[in-house]
C-alpha cells in the first residue's frame, strides 16, 4: 500500500464534503429544513460468508450489524426538493471478518404531475468488504453519480442510469461502473404492490481481470395483510461474466525476524447466474419503531467452473425512525 494514494483520497474527501456543505448553504437558506433519523440494529445467522481472498474459505457465522442514517430535506411541497442522507453501516461475522462503510449522498428532486426527477450525487467509504464480487478492492473509495425519472401513471415506469468510479485506496487501480435500469411498478390493489426490473451492468477497469459485465433482472412483490403488517417477497438473477483475476496478499510473517511474504491467488468466476431469494416480513409497533424479519437464500460462485455454493441468511432489524 501507498501513503501518497491514501493521502490523496482524503484530499479528495475533504473537498467532496466541503462542496456538499457549499451546495446545502447556497440552496437551503430560504427553505424549511426537516431532520429524519433511522436506527437499525440487527442480528442474525450467515452460512458460506467469504473467509477472505481464498476461492475455498468460507465458513458459516453469527453476526450482528449496526445501520445510522441520518437524513436533511427541505419541504416535500415545493417543486423542488434537496435531500442529503448520511448512512453509516458496520457488520461483524462473530469468529470471522467484518465490513464497514460510511455513504454521504446529496439529491435533488423535481416534482411535477406527472413525474419526478432524481439527480444524486455521492462519496463512499468501504472497508474490508465482505462480497462475493472477487473483482472488489479490500478496501475503497467510491463516488457515484445517478440520474432516474419515473412517470407517476397506473404502472409507473422508471429510468435509471447511474456512473460509479471505484477509487482503490491500497493500489493506483481505478474502475468505472456503469448500470442501466428500467422498473415498472404496479398497484395491483390497494394491499398487494408489485414490480418487474431489468438492466445491465459493466465495469471498465485499468487493471486486469477487474472488469466484467452483467445482465440483470428482478420482481417482487409487497402485501400488506392489515395496517401493521407486511410481506415482501423478492426474486433477483443476473448472469455474469468475469475474467480470472490474481490477487496478491501481504501475509506478516510470524516470529522475531520473520519477514512478511506476498502470496498470489486466482480467483476465477465461470460463466454460471447469480440469484438472490428475498423474504420478508414486517411488523409496525408504533409510529416510529417497527421490526422485520427475513430470510435470503443466495446462490454464488468461485473456484472452478461448475462450483455453486448456497448462502443462507436470516435475521431480525429493529427500526427505530424520528421523523
Amino acid at each position: 500500500m501507498t501513503h501518497t494514494t491514501s493521502m490523496n483520497s482524503t484530499g479528495q474527501r475533504g473537498n467532496f464534503v466541503a462542496a456538499l456543505r457549499l451546495l446545502l448553504l447556497l440552496s437551503w437558506p430560504s427553505l424549511p429544513a426537516h431532520f429524519d433519523l433511522t436506527v437499525e440494529p440487527e442480528a442474525g445467522f450467515q452460512t458460506n460468508v467469504p473467509n477472505g481472498p481464498v476461492d475455498s474459505s468460507f465458513g458459516s457465522h453469527a453476526f450482528c450489524t449496526v445501520g445510522l442514517e441520518p437524513s436533511w430535506s427541505t419541504d416535500t411541497g415545493n417543486t423542488f426538493r434537496f435531500v442529503f442522507t448520511g448512512p453509516l453501516n458496520a457488520t461483524k461475522y462473530m469468529g470471522g471478518p467484518g465490513e464497514a462503510a460510511i455513504a454521504p449522498e446529496f439529491s435533488i428532486e423535481k416534482h411535477v404531475a406527472s413525474h419526478v426527477t432524481q439527480a444524486a450525487l455521492g462519496a463512499a467509504y468501504h472497508l474490508m468488504p465482505v462480497a462475493y464480487d472477487p473483482t472488489v478492492p479490500e478496501k475503497y473509495m467510491e463516488y457515484s453519480l445517478r440520474f432516474e425519472r419515473e412517470q407517476s401513471w397506473r404502472i409507473a415506469s422508471a429510468v435509471m442510469y447511474a456512473l460509479q468510479l471505484v477509487d482503490d485506496i491500497a493500489t493506483s487501480r481505478k474502475d468505472f461502473k456503469n448500470t442501466v435500469q428500467f422498473r415498472l411498478r404496479r398497484c395491483n390493489s390497494a394491499r398487494l404492490h408489485s414490480f418487474v426490473r431489468i438492466g445491465c451492468s459493466w465495469n471498465i477497469s485499468n487493471t486486469e481481470g477487474a472488469g466484467y459485465v452483467q445482465p440483470f433482472a428482478a420482481d417482487g412483490m409487497t402485501l400488506a395483510v392489515d395496517e401493521r403488517n407486511l410481506l415482501l417477497f423478492h426474486l433477483f438473477a443476473a448472469y455474469s461474466f468475469y475474467k480470472p483475476m490474481n490477487i496478491s496478499v501481504l501475509v506478516p510473517g510470524r516470529g522475531q525476524g520473520k519477514n512478511a511474504t506476498v502470496i498470489t491467488y486466482e480467483l476465477s468466476e465461470p460463466r454460471i447466474p447469480f440469484a438472490t431469494l428475498y423474504c420478508g416480513y414486517d411488523r409496525e409497533l408504533t409510529l416510529h419503531a417497527s421490526f422485520h424479519f427475513y430470510y435470503m437464500a443466495v446462490l454464488f460462485g468461485r473456484g472452478e467452473p461448475g462450483s455453486l455454493l448456497f448462502s443462507h441468511q436470516t435475521g431480525i432489524i429493529f427500526s427505530w425512525r424520528r421523523k
